[in-house]
């Protein structure tokens, strides 16, 4: 029987995300089993014409890592969260500012700093997105395009293994919807046995279609706040 404080977490965020995630998880003293539920595929999306942009918008760090080659690091960069933030000061972006949040936050924060005539907003995305800041800008009278330039692509199965592994875990983060869906389903025998830490109540809605022993809520949409979180219940349940 593995000792409560000696059970690790299942990370299941895509890389290079999941390594950050599992990284922070043992600086602070637990133990990390990275799973990614998820591959990031690049589209090769570029932009079509030379358009003059006021601003870059990035709402993850693999928006960053994907965008095109040509996008002028000159223009403003903002950025959803810190982390994200991050990857594009390391990217080359000069002005990055982070909203520090979700997806709503960043979208405030663009109306209340740009200026509807003053050009468009480009928003470098995945495919799937939680909140669409491209349309939140169109009804708040802003120009702004989409460059859709990478695609997260869900794993079918676990292998034996990592079902073997995953049996010993505490429990699993989940840092979206869509990852706490696939959980779900490639978990669920294991699920009675594991804690559902989920990044949103979008997320822990998804994750409920598995009997997970115990579902719980990050306070805010960060990947801190979810290993905050998941520390928290382990001196709970402890």
């Amino acid at each position: 029987m593995i000792g409560l404080g000696a059970k690790p977490w299942i990370v299941t965020r895509a890389e290079p995300g999941a390594s950050v995630t599992a990284g922070r998880i043992v600086a602070r003293g637990g133990k990390a089993l990275v799973m990614p539920l998820f591959q990031i595929v690049a589209t090769g999306a570029v932009i079509a014409e030379a358009t003059r942009f006021q601003a870059v918008v990035f709402t993850s760090a693999n928006g960053v890592r994907t965008a095109p080659a040509d996008l002028d690091h000159s223009l403003p960069a903002f950025a959803v969260g810190d982390a994200t933030a991050a990857a594009a000061q390391a990217a080359g972006f000069g002005a990055v500012i982070s909203a520090d949040a979700d997806g709503a936050a960043l979208a405030a924060l663009l109306t209340a700093q740009l200026r509807a005539g003053a050009g468009p907003v480009l928003h470098v995305r995945g495919e799937d997105v939680a909140f669409d800041v491209t349309a939140a800008l169109k009804a708040a009278g802003f120009q702004a395009q989409a460059l859709v330039t990478y695609r997260s692509e869900a794993i079918n199965t676990l292998s034996p293994d990592q079902m073997a592994l995953a049996a010993t875990a505490l429990g699993v983060l989940f840092h979206s919807a869509r990852g706490a869906e696939v959980g779900a389903r490639l978990m669920a025998p294991l699920a009675p046995h594991l804690m559902a830490i989920c990044i949103s109540e979008a997320a822990k809605a998804a994750a409920q279609t598995a009997p997970f022993s115990r579902f719980a809520v990050a306070e805010r949409p960060t990947d801190e706040a979810v290993i905050a979180l998941a520390f928290a219940q382990t001196e709970a349940k402890g």
